[in-house]
């Protein structure tokens, strides 16, 4: 199981908005199968 470094956090944080962000992006484009994969990788980041 993946523990992430107190340290690293503020990164962390940094990833989930940018996953977000490229969610939005690929909404607004039509890119079905990319929301999808970044719905799984948000999902996991969130986990952490």
């Amino acid at each position: 199981m993946l523990r992430v470094s107190p340290k690293q956090r503020p990164c962390l944080i940094e990833i989930i908005r940018n996953i977000t962000d490229r969610i939005a992006e690929a909404r607004a484009n039509g890119w079905g199968g990319e929301v999808q994969g970044l719905h799984v990788s948000l999902t996991k980041a969130k986990e952490n």
